[in-house]
C-alpha cells in the first residue's frame, strides 16, 4: 500500500506529485487524501478526492482508497460543518470504478492537561457515506477526453500564488469538474507518464486539454503533437508550454499545431463577437491577467473576434486543434455561467463526433 498527500497542489505535495506517476508497478492500493485546507485557509471542497482518484486511475493503479482528514478543521473547532462536505466527496470517489474504500481521519478531540486526545465518536458516526448511483439510462458511446496534469508544470510553478490561489492548480480542477458534469463526455485526468509511455489510455482519447500548463518539457509537446497528428483532437485553455522544465522561456504555445500567429498580452477587460452575440471579460484575481490576444495563421479561424481590434481575439481554431487565450472555466463574475456554456459548446464542437449510440438490451 502507498500513500500519497494531495498532488497539484502548493502546500504539502511537491514532491508527491512526480512520485505517484512512478509508482504503478510497485504498489496494490493506493491512498490518495486531503485535509480540506490549502496551507492558507480552510477549503470545503467535494471535488477534491474525485479528481485525485480519476487522475490514480489514469496512470494504472488498479485499487484506490480515499481519505478524508479534518484535524485542521477540529483545531479550529469547525468539524460539524466539514461533515457533509466528508460524506458528499466519498461519496463522489467510490462511484469511480478503481476506488475501493475510503478513511477518515482527525477526529479527534484534542488532548488537555493530563489526558490523550481521544476520537470523537459523535462525529465520527456522522460519517454516512452513501454511494452516488448513475441514473439507469441507456448507454450511449462517449466522447473520451484527457486533461493532463503535467508533473513539470507543478515543479516549476508549486509556489505561484499570483492571485491568492496557485491558478495552475484552479484550472486543471475546474475543468475537469465543468466537463465531467456532462453526459456526453467521459473525462480522465491524465499525466505525463501516460504520454511518455505512450499507454493505452492515450490511443482511446478523442481529444486532450491543457489546461494552463504553463511549463512542459519538450519531449511532452512532440508527443501532444504526435498525438494530434495521429487524429486525436488538441485543447489549450492559456499558455501551454510557454515554458521549459527549467522554467526558460519558450515564445511557443506549440504555434505551429495550434495556428499561433502572434500574442499580446491584455491586463484590462476586452469585448468580444462570437457567432454575433457580445461577450465581455472583465479583470479579475482568479484569472491573474485578463487574457491573451491571438491572431491566427492563415487557414485558422477566430471564433472569438476583439471588437477594436478585428484580425484578433481570444478564441482559434483549426483542424482539430482549439486554443482560448483565457481561462473561461475560472470566470467568477455574473457572465460566469455564458463562458462555462461556452467553454463546453467549443470543445465538443472539436472533438470528433460519435456516429452511433452503443446499443443495450
Amino acid at each position: 500500500m502507498g500513500y500519497f498527500a494531495e498532488t497539484f497542489t502548493s502546500h504539502d505535495a511537491i514532491y508527491a506529485t512526480g512520485v505517484v506517476e512512478k509508482l504503478t508497478d510497485c504498489i496494490d492500493i493506493a491512498v490518495i487524501d486531503f485535509n480540506f485546507y490549502d496551507g492558507y485557509k480552510l477549503v470545503p471542497d467535494t471535488d477534491v478526492l474525485p479528481t485525485l482518484a480519476n487522475y490514480m486511475g489514469s496512470l494504472g493503479y488498479k485499487q484506490i482508497m480515499v481519505g478524508a482528514y479534518a484535524e485542521v478543521w477540529e483545531r479550529q473547532k469547525k468539524t460539524h460543518e466539514l461533515i457533509p462536505v466528508i460524506n458528499s466527496t466519498i461519496a463522489q470517489a467510490l462511484s469511480q470504478v478503481n476506488v475501493i474504500g475510503f478513511e477518515v481521519g482527525g477526529l479527534q478531540r484534542q488532548a488537555t492537561a493530563g489526558q490523550s486526545a481521544t476520537i470523537d465518536k459523535e462525529k465520527l458516526s456522522a460519517i454516512s457515506i452513501q454511494p452516488a448511483r448513475d441514473n439507469p439510462t441507456p448507454a450511449r458511446k462517449k466522447s473520451k477526453i484527457g486533461i493532463l496534469g503535467s508533473t513539470t508544470n507543478f515543479y516549476v510553478w508549486h509556489g505561484e500564488r499570483s492571485a491568492g490561489r496557485n491558478t495552475h492548480r484552479d484550472a486543471l480542477f475546474a475543468a475537469y469538474k465543468i466537463l465531467s458534469n456532462q453526459p456526453e463526455l467521459d473525462v480522465h485526468i491524465i499525466g505525463e507518464k501516460n504520454l511518455l509511455q505512450d499507454d493505452s489510455i492515450i490511443h482511446s482519447l478523442d481529444a486532450i486539454l491543457v489546461p494552463h500548463q504553463a511549463a512542459l518539457p519538450q519531449s511532452i509537446k512532440s508527443k501532444l503533437t504526435t498525438y494530434w497528428k495521429n487524429g486525436g483532437a488538441l485543447i489549450q485553455d492559456m499558455r501551454l508550454g510557454e515554458f521549459d522544465e527549467n522554467g526558460k522561456p519558450t515564445t511557443d504555445w506549440m504555434n505551429d499545431v495550434f495556428g499561433i500567429s502572434r500574442l499580446k498580452w491584455k491586463n484590462k477587460g476586452g469585448v468580444f463577437l462570437i457567432n454575433g452575440e457580445v461577450f465581455r471579460i472583465k479583470p479579475s484575481r482568479s484569472l491573474y491577467t485578463s487574457y491573451a490576444s491571438i491572431t491566427p495563421r492563415e487557414g485558422y479561424k477566430l471564433l472569438a473576434t476583439d471588437i477594436l481590434q478585428p484580425d484578433s481575439g481570444i478564441m482559434v481554431r483549426g483542424e482539430r486543434t482549439l486554443a482560448f487565450g483565457f481561462m473561461p472555466q475560472l470566470i467568477e463574475d455574473s457572465t460566469k455561467d455564458a463562458w462555462r456554456k461556452l467553454f463546453v459548446r467549443e470543445i465538443m464542437s472539436v472533438i470528433p463526433k460519435k456516429t452511433a449510440a452503443v446499443q443495450t438490451k
